[in-house]
């Protein structure tokens, strides 16, 4: 059994243990890495968590040397514990469970065997001892000729299907067919997990599981708890070379324990497959080497795994022409091109921004800059009002175009999700609803923004900051709405073009509530002409209390009088979108072209 008191493949009657084979040699992925030669045995109800208590907090002082000392390794083969393996599991889940190509007609999927290993051969008999834990496992000796490893479960309660039966072609969802996580074979993602979790707790951090997924390939998300300084969550990407390495998931800086939280249940509900392990440390380092089965290279010396953090270049295109900008000065704001520049930087450190002002003719980049060259376009709010039309507006499109043509990732809020959407080839009309101003309410995702990683982390219905009257009434072909409420059908969006992608939204994650305040200030004669207030002193009333509980957040009677929760209050909830945009677009760019 393992540590959670659940059957493993290596129990039997008599305890009998499983062989895993460490091999030398070299592949694509195993360049740079230490060797570790010769067998190991493990017994696998020894690798489970002390005393085989069924709990999810776990004690004792082994490590992952420890266990891997049982099966007669040197200790100095392993005085450094990060390393990867390559495990021969011919037998691990009973019958012939790893075949040679040339043994399977599964076909060009099949992986080949590791460099200089000799292909796994059949065990006699079958694996029929280990038949006894297919239920617990999902697995079965099977006979079969095209039985392979990755294959999912049989047919079972919980994957829709009765126990027994052939083994169904369909992948575990964290690791699709063809997915580079699984090329070449890995550790059973159990073992990492119980390895893992040895290791931090040698380590003097204790660990949990939060959630249990599937027990041979599922995805492992890393939640790192600070302990006071905020929360991590690491996600199991391959980094610009192909090596594993963890991905900053929830941004390069700590977040608050409710954006985890929220992060890793829309993971959750996305992918039913993948485990979650909590790891509490107040300097939330990496814990490990991102797990892999690749074998190592002889004489290599040992590297722990990249935090995948890179440096982002931006261009943020001013939607207001300067007039308007020194307009809005007087009201002490900021151009909003500089103030979506901070927030990226805020959101990554580091991150660098160029502006551009095709409002005003100024469209061009700085000279040897290509739009190819940037990892992220975004363009947020505007005075204009595109039913009025004008060169200040078609320049706006036409550089949309270029950006969509371009491919770079695209993000756009308010005037930017409108102009992405008219440059696709839909349009926009004035709000019949008229402006909503202040805080747009109920937003509520469809069906296609559930299952989007722009809303990861959304609860089913939230409040944002808002101040738009003209709003998309017909997206172009290709865009799917991510969310609407009962003021706009629009209120996020995908939108595939020429080859690129725009994310957008029609509220303002980028927005403060002093933001807000100035707003109001400046279209206070607007807003008393539209009856949105009934008297100035109802008006400067409202932007007093924005900026009282700004200052004082805490002050519940004000948060209450104006219908103001944390998806408004709290900086990094208010900003998801973008910091998903960030996580889910502008993050595999720079993987892909470093």
């Amino acid at each position: 059994m393992d540590g959670l008191g659940h059957p493993m493949a290596g129990d039997d009657d008599h305890g009998q243990a499983r062989k895993l084979r460490i091999a030398g040699g070299s592949n694509g992925f195993g360049q740079g890495r230490s060797a570790l030669a010769g067998h190991l045995v493990i017994n696998q109800s020894n690798i489970g968590f002390p005393g085989g208590q069924d709990v999810q907090r776990f004690g004792g002082t082994a490590g992952l040397a420890d266990i891997l000392n049982g099966g007669g390794l040197q200790q100095r083969a392993h005085e450094q514990t990060h390393f990867r393996i390559v495990v021969d599991q011919k037998n691990l889940y009973g019958g012939n469970a790893c075949r040679h190509p040339d043994q399977s007609p599964v076909g060009r999927d099949t992986l080949p065997p590791a460099p200089g290993a000799r292909p796994p051969e059949p065990v006699a008999g079958g694996g029929a001892a280990n038949n006894k834990n297919k239920g617990r496992l999902g697995r079965q000796a099977s006979p079969d000729p095209s039985f392979d490893w990755r294959l999912r479960s049989p047919p079972s309660p919980r994957n829709g299907g009765a126990w027994g039966g052939p083994a169904s072609p369909a992948f575990p969802s964290s690791f699709h067919q063809g997915n580079p996580m699984m090329e070449p074979p890995r550790l059973r993602t159990q073992i990492t997990v119980q390895a893992l979790t040895r290791r931090c707790h040698a380590e003097g951090r204790p660990a949990f599981v939060l959630k249990r997924g599937d027990p041979d390939a599922g995805a492992l998300f890393l939640k790192l708890n600070g302990l006071g300084q905020g929360f991590v969550v690491l996600a199991p990407v391959r980094d610009g070379t192909g090596q594993p390495a963890w991905l900053k998931a929830t941004g390069p800086e700590p977040v608050d324990e409710s954006v985890a939280s929220a992060y890793l249940e829309r993971q959750r509900r996305i992918d039913p497959d993948l485990w979650i392990l909590e790891i509490e440390d107040a300097s939330l380092a990496l814990p490990l080497d991102a797990p892999s089965c690749n074998p190592i290279p002889q004489g290599a010396a040992v590297e722990r795994s990249p935090i995948v953090n890179p440096t982002p270049l931006f261009l943020v295109i001013e939607g207001n022409t300067r007039a308007a900008v020194a307009r809005m000065a007087t009201w002490g704001a900021l151009p909003f091109a500089e103030q979506y520049g901070r927030v990226l930087q805020e959101e990554w450190p580091g991150s660098q921004f160029v502006i551009v002002r095709p409002a005003d003719g100024e469209s061009a980049l700085p000279e040897g800059l290509g739009l190819r060259d940037l990892d992220g376009v975004v363009l947020g709010g505007s005075a204009l009002n595109i039913p009025t039309g004008g060169p200040e507006i078609d320049a706006q499109i036409a550089l949309a175009r270029a950006v969509f043509e371009a491919g770079v990732p695209f993000f756009g809020s308010c005037w930017g999700l409108q102009i992405a959407a008219v440059a696709a080839g839909g349009s926009v009309r004035k709000a019949p609803h008229g402006r909503e101003v202040g805080v747009a309410r109920k937003i509520t995702a469809t069906d296609a923004g559930i299952r989007h990683p722009l809303l990861a982390g959304r609860p089913t219905a939230w409040d944002a900051l808002a101040v738009h009257e003209d709003e998309v009434d017909r997206l172009p072909t290709g865009a799917q709405v991510l969310a609407t409420n009962g003021h706009s059908a629009v209120q996020a969006a995908e939108i595939r073009h020429a080859g690129g992608v725009f994310w957008g939204v029609q509220y303002h994650p980028e927005f403060d509530l002093p933001e807000v305040a100035r707003t109001l200030d400046r279209l206070r004669p607007f807003l008393l002409a539209e009856g949105l207030f009934a008297d100035e002193a109802a008006a400067l009333d409202h932007g007093a209390a924005l900026r009282a509980l700004a200052e004082t957040p805490e002050r519940q009677d004000i948060a209450w009088r104006l219908g103001i929760d944390a998806d408004v209050l709290s900086t990094p909830t208010r900003r998801l979108e973008i910091r998903n945009w960030l996580t889910h677009a502008v993050t595999p760019r720079l993987r892909a072209r470093s």
